[in-house]
């Protein structure tokens, strides 16, 4: 006998919680006058390794991503295990 598979519907503003717990990185950037930004993201991605390209999420109404058209430049911090409770 075949068992008949469920499935479950999820509402959109709940979907996410499925793709949890997801790897934290920290993003730094910096503004023009060379203040520093630093936020958590999860939204990364490898798209291809030859080159080397990244995928980043970022809200448009965000530092980071102001930072990172005026001056080019960011970078993808991994913390380690020890830094958990403060990412």
């Amino acid at each position: 006998m075949k068992k008949e598979k469920s499935k479950i519907q999820l509402p959109i503003n709940k979907a996410h919680r499925v793709l949890a717990p997801r790897i934290a990185y920290i993003v730094t950037s910096i503004d023009k006058e060379g203040r520093v930004n630093a936020a958590s993201f999860s939204n990364l991605t490898s798209v291809s390794t030859e080159p080397e390209r990244l995928v980043l999420g970022v809200y448009k109404a965000w530092d980071t991503i102001k930072n990172i058209r005026a001056t080019r430049e960011f970078v993808i911090n991994v913390p380690s295990k020890n830094l958990l409770k403060e990412v």
